[in-house]
């Protein structure tokens, strides 16, 4: 409500940018479509240096209006701050074209100079490549007496590191956004699978190297409505929800299930006998939980052993109530928006973005 959001924006002038994040969540929780909310949002988590939440909120605020200038200079910020200065510089580009500012002339040209430094890197690591490295002339030995030829071990060669990736995510009430921060990935290059409820990658990025990314998603996606970008710093994934609301994170956890295979020993030459993990682990006293860890894995044995309509109800019931109600009814809360709920003696606060980290 205004209230929230003129609190918010006082505290966000006393440098009070915490608290200026909880009231911004709750005006943004009674109000969603408000384009200017998302934008203060934005500066407030780039003040607390949440630069992925950042651009979230930046984007969030130019799908609902892409004529405001200051939606797309954050988003320029906050992925210059990522280090994205392609990104950053097509963000500042449009703002330009908006509102011409010297700041935003500043911004474009800071942009320009990271770039011009990540083409020179990338040139001299390929001059490296291509030059061999030639091998410095012996030289000419002075006659000695012969002695003895010891034998010199051959050095084990030993394969280079495989290099590390990083991967990102971002989401709105209606989408999520995947980065892969990966340079110059052509589209040919990669093998990209996104269905209703995983997605799957694979990206050749030389002949002894391939980058591969696998996951489950926290809830259902519709496949035919998503966007794939090969950009020079990375590779942009967005995708549509099936039921709008706010994910507490991208992948689903489920219970890991241990699986042993029992062998015989076979009593042949050269054969050994596996471990039976069953039994090691039966022997092992079994942790006792308590409060709301027994509580949580109650929930974890049920959504692992539950069929897609229960999970799809568990989904839908906890992301609209706020965390206060959860139902394994599809029928019930299909065709309904799940109302908060919390306990007997309580009211229900509107934290939950500012829960996960929004």
């Amino acid at each position: 409500m205004a209230d929230d959001f003129s609190i918010a924006n006082g505290l966000f002038v006393d440098e009070e940018y915490e608290q200026a994040l909880v009231h911004y969540n709750s005006a943004i929780e009674t109000e969603k479509e408000r384009a200017d909310y998302y934008v203060k949002r934005s500066f407030c988590q780039y003040k607390l240096k949440n630069y992925t939440e950042a651009v979230g909120d930046a984007t969030t605020a130019i799908t609902l209006d892409s004529s405001i200038p200051i939606a797309h200079q954050r988003k320029g910020m906050a992925c210059f701050a990522l280090e994205e200065y392609e990104a950053a510089k097509e963000a500042f580009q449009i703002a330009e074209k908006l509102n011409s500012t010297p700041q935003l002339k500043t911004w474009i040209r800071k942009c320009e100079a990271e770039l011009e430094d990540e083409d020179e890197d990338d040139d001299e690591d390929d001059e490296e490549h291509k030059q061999p490295q030639q091998p410095t002339p012996a030289p000419t030995p002075t006659p000695t007496p012969t002695p003895t030829p010891i034998p010199t071990p051959t050095p084990t060669s030993t394969a280079p590191a495989p290099k590390k990736y990083r991967h990102d995510w971002y989401q709105s009430e209606k989408k999520i956004t995947i980065e892969i921060f990966i340079k110059k990935v052509k589209k040919d290059q990669a093998e990209i699978e996104i269905q209703e409820n995983e997605l799957s990658i694979a990206i050749k990025l030389s002949e002894h190297e391939e980058f591969q990314l696998s996951l489950e998603f926290f809830g259902p996606v519709n496949p035919a409505n998503s966007k794939v970008e090969f950009l020079s710093t990375k590779i942009e994934i967005s995708i549509e929800k099936k039921n709008a609301g706010s994910w507490p994170d991208l992948e689903k956890k489920e219970v890991e299930q241990v699986k042993s295979i029992d062998t015989e020993d076979t009593g042949k030459p050269g054969s050994f006998n596996k471990k039976n993990w069953d039994a090691i682990l039966a022997e092992e006293p079994e942790e006792k939980l308590e409060g709301d860890q027994a509580l949580n894995k109650v929930f974890q044995d049920i959504f692992a052993n539950g069929s897609d309509e229960q999970k799809k109800a568990m989904v839908k019931s906890f992301t609209e109530s706020g965390g206060t109600v959860l139902s394994t009814n599809w029928q019930d809360v299909g065709s309904r928006e799940v109302k908060g709920s919390p306990p007997k003696g309580l009211e229900m606060k509107t934290w939950k973005d500012a829960e996960l980290g929004r």
